[in-house]
């Protein structure tokens, strides 16, 4: 929290100086204010005029300020963006070659032969079965770590 002061010169040409607290990051900021009324909607004009000064006057210290203290979540929220983004440009992509017709019928002929051939392959007996349950317990072990 820094001071603002309000130099404030009154009709007479007398100079009054209020310093008021304001919520600004780094610098000391003179403000002056011609005519002194006591009028109090004047008084909190004046003071919303001080406050907004002040803040336009140190826009680039609030800017900063916010970046390095959200910096974190500033990371997350782009890292997350970016998997959006290349989610959007895949399925994009896998739309493109759906559109061609021959690609599509033989990207489905792919898929229906190997599943055929991981049924056929792990599936079906129950030797195949077990040897399919430890490679995903080793590959489970292997990415988690071993449970204690």
């Amino acid at each position: 929290m820094a001071e603002t002061e309000i130099v404030q010169i009154n009709p007479s040409g007398e100079v009054e100086t209020n310093p008021i607290s304001v919520e600004i990051p780094a610098a000391e900021t003179s403000i002056v204010v011609h005519g002194l009324e006591s009028d109090p909607d004047q008084e909190s004009w004046r003071l919303f005029q001080v406050k907004m000064t002040a803040f336009f006057e140190n826009v680039t210290a609030y800017t900063t300020a916010f970046f390095q203290n959200n910096r974190p979540l500033l990371n997350r929220l782009g890292w997350l963006a970016l998997a959006f983004l290349g989610i959007r440009l895949l399925f994009g992509a896998v739309d493109a070659l759906d559109d061609i017709p021959l690609v599509s019928t033989l990207l489905e002929l792919i898929g229906f032969v190997y599943t055929l051939r991981f049924v056929w392959r792990y599936l079906i007996r129950e030797s195949d079965r077990q040897e399919l349950n430890q490679r995903l317990n080793q590959f489970k072990s292997e990415v988690f770590g071993s449970p204690t």
